[in-house]
């Protein structure tokens, strides 16, 4: 079997992000601990949401007047504390390219009185397709005129999101992504196109296609007729 090739998602035009700024002033001196960080990643808009594309992970935050210092870490751990201050205070941080795989950014204040709690925030970057799969239909040439057709992939990083069934030109048929066969609607006699395409839940897409004949229903005939019929 030649592997299909990965079907490619739409990457949207991302504008040009800005990059942090310094912050000048003199602190405001405070009677309790700063409050939690509250970040953004233009890049990476949703925490909840895998993405199929990197790009340099440009970190904000909105700085306190009383805050003093920043401490700020990229890593895979959701909880970390980071506890070494940037050198100077900016606005955000921008942490460069990533991998694949599951990143926080973890963020904290320090003001006169300490260290404030750490902000967390998920990025989720797969560009990996489904696994490699192949089609199979117990008869590619049948009379049945609805055939069973069976398939299996995965995804290793975000999971599968769904798995979309084309016949010939028709519409995209989706069924759940843990489903592993299929029973095509009725089809009329003739050669068609089936097409399963698995998306994971970043928009990665693979697809195999396969040659299906229906035959026609033998026409009934009669061998014996009889001279009288009551």
């Amino acid at each position: 079997m030649v592997a299909p090739a990965p079907i490619v998602p739409n990457i949207p035009n991302i504008p040009k992000i800005e990059a942090p700024k310094p912050i000048e002033r003199v602190a405001v001196p405070s009677k309790k601990l700063p409050n939690q960080p509250q970040i953004s990643v233009p890049l990476y808009a949703d925490p909840l949401k895998w993405y199929s594309y990197s790009g340099d992970v440009i970190v904000f935050w909105e700085v306190p007047d009383d805050v003093i210092s920043v401490a700020a870490k990229l890593d895979h751990s959701p909880n970390t504390d980071p506890t070494i201050a940037e050198k100077d205070l900016f606005t955000g941080k921008n942490f460069g390219l990533i991998d694949e795989g599951v990143w926080y950014v973890h963020v904290r204040f320090k003001n006169n009185i300490g260290w404030g709690p750490s902000a967390h925030y998920k990025i989720s970057i797969d560009r990996t397709a489904p696994a490699v799969f192949e089609i199979r239909i117990d008869n590619a040439v049948t009379e049945n005129p609805a055939p069973v057709i069976r398939y299996e992939t995965s995804d290793a990083l975000s999971g599968l999101g769904e798995v979309g069934i084309l016949v010939d030109d028709n519409d995209l048929i989706r069924v759940g992504a843990t489903t592993t066969s299929f029973a095509l609607p009725l089809q009329p006699p003739g050669k068609h196109r089936i097409v399963v395409r698995a998306v994971d839940k970043a928009g990665n897409a693979l697809e195999d296609d396969q040659d299906l004949e229906i035959l026609p229903l033998a026409k009934p005939s009669f061998d014996f007729v009889p001279k009288s019929v009551s």
